[in-house]
């Protein structure tokens, strides 16, 4: 049987991996926005900069719903717990709705990216990733 410290250091490493994947993708992001925005759908450099801000307001929406859903929904679990701890698993639920939306909003944004498509649909695309990077990053960020 492995050692408990061993078993730790691989949930870690698996959970680096995913996290720098994640992270990859945005950095991506940076380099796909001005083919598609800038290429396919003819915008200056200006108006693909503001693209961007679909990926802005998805984190704005993802910190919204932390703040207000998520957050009082483990405080409650927190108090109703005899200890008042309560299992740092517990952190990990919006990562089980960012997980899902984070591989629809590659799926939406790579089939939505021609011109014949609206740009509307792409840049919503694109929201909602930002919604589900913030959430699996705010899920698995160490500290908590």
């Amino acid at each position: 049987t492995p050692k408990p410290s061993s078993a730790a250091s691989d949930v870690y490493k698996r959970q680096t991996m995913y996290m720098s994947f994640v992270y990859g993708v945005l950095y991506l992001f940076f380099q796909a926005f001005p083919i598609v925005f800038g290429v396919y759908h003819g915008l200056n450099e200006l108006q693909i900069g503001l693209t961007f801000m679909g990926f802005f307001s998805g984190c704005i929406m993802g910190g919204s719903f932390y703040s207000f859903v998520e957050n009082r929904r483990y405080v409650t679990s927190m108090k109703s717990h005899p200890q008042g701890i309560l299992p740092p698993e517990q952190r990990l639920m919006v990562a089980l709705y960012g997980a899902p939306l984070l591989v629809i909003s590659l799926f939406w944004f790579a089939w939505t990216s021609y011109s014949s498509v609206s740009i509307w649909s792409t840049i919503a695309a694109s929201t909602v990733y930002g919604i589900a990077m913030f959430f699996i990053f705010v899920s698995t960020a160490p500290g908590y």
